[in-house]
């Protein structure tokens, strides 16, 4: 797989600003994540208390999501391709 790959998220630019649907580039698994497929996720009242207050700008909202797992990266020893996943917040 490359290096990078492209997805779409939900992006505020501001405070208060809409929600706009960008394709960004993201990066292949470090060691210990895995990466989704999202088949579905939502945008929850957290995700709108965000948008109001970000830390920073611009700022990729929506937490929660069920998909397929594609690919995992190095350590990850549980986890596997073709998993079905469902995915929450984690604070980093």
């Amino acid at each position: 797989m490359a290096e990078t790959m492209k997805t779409k998220a939900a992006l505020v630019r501001e405070p208060y600003g809409p929600f706009i649907i960008e394709e960004l580039d993201i990066d292949k698994p470090r060691p210990g994540e895995v990466l989704v497929r999202n088949v579905a996720t939502g945008i929850c009242h957290t995700d709108l208390a965000r948008r109001n207050n970000p830390p920073a700008t611009p700022i990729v909202l929506g937490h929660e999501g069920a998909g397929i797992i594609v690919e995992a990266g190095e350590q990850v020893t549980t986890l596997c391709s073709a998993i079905c996943a469902v995915v929450g917040a984690r604070a980093v």
